[in-house]
């Protein structure tokens, strides 16, 4: 059926993994699952067609171009979600660090810093990470495997960066508050 250009379910299950990133990636939106997006992406066409058939005519080379843009729609709506996503997430960073070191040269303890930095910023898509890392730091995560989970979860660079610099401060038992700084420099 595959040969037909009829999607089976074992392309659907090559795809999931990849999908299941990349939905990750993009911050989970809507909750979507991955069948649901691959089904997205298999029913669009199909409606797509219809719609257009109905409105410009059926024999219309536009209506079937339309038809099979439908298939990559779904893909480049969930990429720009992912860069949307990491761009802001990169933005909000450096004033996070700023916060989060301040609080630590003052004597509180990451874990207690990354709480207030949530509980008093807007909400945005690193502070929704950042309560994801203090959720499973809280639940006895080590605080290297939650900022790696994020650093993976988000993908950026400066991010990894970050969750280096706090890394190597457990590792070597330096201070927190200046290496949190320089994992922007």
């Amino acid at each position: 059926r595959e040969r037909m250009g009829i999607p089976t379910r074992n392309w659907i299950e090559r795809q999931e993994p990849a999908v299941r990133e990349r939905l990750i990636l993009a911050g989970s939106p809507g909750n979507l699952l991955p069948d649901e997006f691959l089904a997205l992406k298999v029913l669009l066409p199909p409606v797509l067609y219809v719609l257009w058939g109905a409105v410009i005519g059926w024999d219309s080379l536009f209506t079937i171009a339309i038809a099979g843009a439908g298939f990559v729609i779904p893909d480049f709506s969930l990429n720009s979600q992912i860069k949307r996503r990491r761009v802001t997430i990169v933005r909000d960073l450096g004033e996070a660090i700023d916060t989060m070191a301040l609080m630590v040269g003052a004597g509180l303890n990451l874990q207690s810093s990354i709480e207030l930095t949530v509980a008093n910023s807007p909400r945005s898509a690193l502070m929704e990470e950042l309560s994801l890392v203090f959720n499973a730091m809280r639940l006895g995560t080590p605080r290297e495997i939650a900022f790696a989970t994020m650093a993976s979860r988000i993908n950026s660079v400066p991010v990894t960066h970050f969750t280096v610099a706090i890394t190597q401060a457990s590792k070597l038992g330096t201070g927190l508050g200046g290496r949190i700084r320089s994992s922007m420099g």
